[in-house]
Order: structure tokens, then C-alpha cells, then sequence
């Protein structure tokens, strides 16, 4: 997995994020048990996600309280972000629905906080909803001087509006566009993502499949009809890419991956496979095909310390590691040594360009330490 900025924060994210609209099942379509979307963050964590997104919209709330299971005790570095909107019903945006939906959701996803609290859909609160006094931004910032929250962030569909609201105040430090940004429309690319660039604000491209109609729902929105105006640009995609190798779902996510201005992809995957499917766009060949287990240091090992390294390091042409370098440790120190010679020990399937092995730099990997009686 790569990692990319995330605006001005200082975070290192994952290129691919898990949004949690789908692992939890629908209403529409038959709930699933916890342990599917249990079994999705395990293996997201294990593919290098490090940003999982949710909201109280999300299934009343069953998003969030999966979400929380999942990540309660995970020791590996992640970032959490939900909304704050439509939920409790009925929501004004006001100081009192925006306290009320926090505390809730904190409770569900089992923190006593999280990394980003973002406006769900700024439309709905529309500029005096936003500024007014007593509204949201003054409830957020409220909300983040306790300590809650690290950032606070906005989504929405009104591309202006939220350009407008990024030019009035610098308090926003990211932008979620929905369905605005893929193969088949660009409109945030020409109205926000400029906007937010040049105010150091991370873009994050959600439904990047543009709700599945790149994907594994294309037949049966085709049928129904849901997104109809875009048929006949899908039809005329599909035919341009009949003959990549790749397939369409690759091209749609390396094609936004290609923009440097978007800080990472948020993926609704409902399972593990469509998960896999769009974190190789990030990894792929990065994967090690034979990888060491870290020799446990024995002083950590006695005193029952846990801990986990990222690393970073160059994989050569012969597909060894070379000049690994610690990005993250937890604790500090006391496991480095013994993850980097972990590391110089991995070997990994050599890139490829133009038939000639070739050497990839900023390679990442996570290295854990958990004693096994723990």
C-alpha cells in the first residue's frame, strides 16, 4: 500500500480507504452479521488501510457500531473519521443536534474520541447553517477544543458551496466528493479540487466506482435504471477499454490515483474480494512472496510489551530490501532492530517496466509484535 499527504494534517494515509456504507450489509438487502464487517477490517488493516470512514446515517448507525467493534484494541496506527448530520432525527444542525449525533456515535464506534468529524452533506446545513452562531462550525470547533476530535472536515454534493465555505475559513482540512469525480463525470475536478488545492485541503474521491456502476452493480443499475443519464458514457467507456488487460474497475481507480490532489480513494467495498480488488491498484506486486517473522526482542518479550514498526525501504530489482527505515514505531525503539533485520530478509517479485526489472522506492510495510499467550 502507498501513502499519500493528507492536506495540511500531517497524516500519512493510505491511498485506498474503507468507507463503511456497505460491509454492514442494507436494510434493503438483508443486514449481516458482525463478523462480516469484523472480517473486512481485519483484512482491510492487513492491506495497508490505514483511514476507515462511517457516518450515523449509515444503517441508523449499524455502520459505526460495526466499525467500532472492529477496530476496538487494533494497536496498528488508523485513522477514524465519521459525520456529524441527519441523525438524531430530526437534525437542525445546531449546537444541541450536533453534541447530541457526537456523543452517540462515540458511543457506538466505543471511543472517547476520534481523528476527523466531518460535516455529512453541507447543503443541509447550507451557509447559515454553517456559520451561523451556535451552529455547526462554532459547535465543531467546540467539539475540537475538548479534545475530541484532532480535525473537522466537510462532504457534500454542492461542489460550490463547499469551495466557497474552503475560501471563507481555513478550519476545514478535507473535502469528501461523492460520485462527482470518476471515469464518467469530472465536475469536482474543475469546481472543488482546485479550490481545495490551493488551500492545502486533502480531497477524498468516495464511490470511486461512481456508486458501483463500474462495478459489480453495473447490470443491475443498467436494468433499473439508476444513474440513466450516464448510460450511454458507460456504453461508450466500455468500448473504448474492451481491449485493456486490466479491466474497467483497475483503469476507473488508478485514472483518479493519477491526480496528485487527491489524497486518497474511499472504497465502499461489501466484502473481502471487492476490498482486494481496490487495494491493488496501491500495492499489487508490493506484497512480499516470502516474508521472515521478526525475532521477538527478549526484553520485551519479558516485560509482556506489544508493539508494532513501519517501515519503509527500497525493493530492488532482484525483488530484495534495501535501506529499510522506521516511519512509526509504538512503542519507540524497542522493536526497530528487530523488524528492520525482519525486513532485509523479505523478498518480493521484482517490477517490471518495459520487459526490464527495476527497483520501486517507498515500499511500506507493517511489522507487528504480539506475544501469543496475549
Amino acid at each position: 500500500m502507498r501513502y499519500r499527504c493528507f492536506g495540511r494534517t500531517g497524516w500519512q494515509v493510505s491511498e485506498v480507504g474503507l468507507g463503511g456504507s456497505w460491509f454492514y450489509g442494507r436494510p434493503e438487502e438483508g443486514l449481516l452479521p458482525d463478523a462480516h464487517g469484523v472480517k473486512l477490517v481485519e483484512r482491510a488493516l492487513e492491506l495497508g488501510v490505514n483511514f476507515f470512514d462511517t457516518a450515523p446515517l449509515y444503517g441508523e448507525g449499524r455502520s459505526e457500531e460495526v466499525l467500532g467493534l472492529a477496530l476496538e484494541g487494533v494497536t496498528e496506527p488508523h485513522y477514524l473519521a465519521t459525520k456529524a448530520g441527519y441523525y438524531p432525527e430530526p437534525f437542525d444542525y445546531t449546537r444541541d443536534a450536533i453534541w447530541r449525533g457526537f456523543e452517540a456515535s462515540l458511543k457506538r464506534l466505543r471511543r472517547d474520541r476520534v481523528d476527523l468529524l466531518q460535516v455529512h452533506e453541507a447543503e443541509q446545513a447550507g451557509w447559515e447553517g454553517i456559520f451561523g452562531t451556535e451552529r455547526t462550525l462554532e459547535t465543531l470547533l467546540d467539539i475540537r477544543s475538548q479534545g475530541l476530535v484532532e480535525h473537522i472536515g466537510l462532504t457534500g454534493s454542492d461542489l460550490s458551496l463547499m469551495g466557497e465555505i474552503l475560501e471563507e475559513t481555513d478550519e476545514f482540512v478535507s473535502v469528501i466528493t461523492f460520485c462527482k469525480y470518476d471515469l464518467l463525470t469530472q465536475e469536482a475536478r474543475d469546481v472543488l479540487v482546485p479550490v481545495a488545492a490551493a488551500e492545502n485541503v486533502a480531497v477524498i474521491a468516495a464511490s470511486p466506482l461512481h456508486g458501483g456502476l463500474l462495478g459489480s452493480k453495473r447490470d443491475r443499475f443498467v436494468e433499473n435504471g439508476r444513474f440513466r443519464e450516464l448510460h450511454p458514457r458507460l456504453r461508450r467507456v466500455e468500448g473504448l477499454l474492451a481491449d485493456e488487460p486490466a479491466g474497467i474497475v483497475n483503469v476507473a481507480l488508478r485514472y483518479l490515483l493519477s491526480d496528485p490532489r487527491v489524497s486518497l480513494l474511499l472504497c465502499g467495498a461489501s466484502d473481502p474480494d471487492e476490498l482486494e480488488v481496490c487495494a491493488s491498484v496501491s500495492d499489487g506486486e508490493y506484497l512480499p512472496i516470502v516474508k521472515v517473522a521478526p525475532i521477538y526482542p527478549r526484553r520485551a518479550q519479558t516485560r509482556g510489551i506489544e508493539g508494532y514498526v513501519l517501515l519503509e525501504f527500497i525493493v530492488t530489482a532482484t525483488g530484495a530490501v534495501r535501506n529499510p527505515v522506521v516511519i512509526e514505531a509504538k512503542p519507540p525503539g524497542i522493536f526497530d532492530r528487530a523488524a528492520i533485520q525482519a525486513a532485509l530478509k523479505f523478498k518480493y517479485k521484482p517490477k517490471v517496466v518495459n520487459g526490464e526489472p527495476v527497483e520501486v522506492a517507498g515500499v511500506r510495510n507493517l511489522i507487528k509484535f504480539e506475544l501469543e499467550d496475549a
